[in-house]
């Protein structure tokens, strides 16, 4: 498990905490007992010294009181739930190695990396040896619009330009178009999801999928169908393959389409199915 994914973990937990922490101390003080009598919900004020016995009913002149104990109780529930959670984080995050065993080899100095044959294929042995794969790239109609990215590449569309832009300025490693062998109707067909993305911290590769013409009728049908067969050959969204959407008026927009990605690659999972790994990673 990735060291960045446990510390992102304990500083969500750590924020709920202090917010859970704040929302309780401001809270009236007591508990609130719910009771039945006559088919009828009746609300009592317990936990107080000067209140003993069954509490004291609170009528309607109470107003918000019983909503507003019954919202405590849940966040009292829920801090010591995140507490339990953020202690057994943090004592893992104290358990696991400072360096992981595919970090090993890079770890070591120049001179010893001579001597040494890893065993272990190092994260820029793994990029650099994922990109030099070859092969052929699809097909396009003469007159089909160009659209060319930044690394010189052929595609077809503006946001596919964009999102192929954003990917080399991020550094991420992907292939346009790579063929895939897909079952359709008990038969091997190749389709070419848009992107193959190669997540070398994770050591894991993703199809990412756009569709970018949603509220032409005929393109969407096409689309879901497509996401259909994905699913019927075990690529899910989440687990494998990730879609992004688009229309006439609601464009691609980059920035979201980043913070998603980001999102993504913090998570240690995911990844294609093995049948469509391309690479031994």
């Amino acid at each position: 498990m990735e060291l960045s994914y446990i510390d992102e973990r304990i500083r969500e937990l750590e924020e709920v905490s202090g917010r859970l922490a704040k929302s309780i101390a401001a809270a009236p003080p007591g508990r609130l007992r719910i009771s039945h009598s006559k088919g009828r919900i009746q609300y009592y004020r317990t936990g107080l010294p000067e209140l003993c016995g069954d509490g004291i009913y609170l009528s309607q002149e109470f107003e918000d009181l019983p909503q507003q104990l019954a919202q405590k109780s849940y966040e009292e529930r829920m801090l010591k739930s995140v507490e339990e959670e953020l202690k057994a984080w943090r004592a893992l995050r104290r358990l696991l190695p400072r360096l992981k065993y595919e970090d090993v080899y890079d770890a070591l100095s120049e001179e010893r990396r001579l001597l040494v044959t890893p065993i272990h294929m190092t994260e820029a042995d793994l990029r650099r040896e994922w990109e030099a794969v070859k092969y052929e790239p699809g097909y396009y109609k003469q007159d089909a619009p160009i659209f060319i990215t930044d690394r010189g590449e052929r595609v077809r569309s503006k946001s596919e330009m964009l999102i192929a832009n954003l990917l080399n300025r991020l550094n991420i490693p992907y292939r346009y178009e790579y063929p895939v062998a897909i079952n359709y109707k008990g038969k091997e067909r190749i389709f070419r999801p848009d992107f193959l993305i190669l997540d070398a911290p994770n050591r894991r590769e993703i199809f990412f999928e756009h569709f970018g013409m949603m509220d032409e009728p005929e393109y969407a049908k096409k689309a879901f169908q497509k996401m259909k067969i994905y699913e019927e050959n075990g690529l899910y969204e989440g687990s494998g393959m990730y879609y992004s959407f688009e229309s006439l008026h609601s464009p691609l927009d980059t920035q979201f389409f980043e913070r998603r990605l980001e999102r993504i690659l913090m998570q240690p999972f995911g990844g294609v199915p093995e049948q469509f790994q391309t690479f031994q990673i």
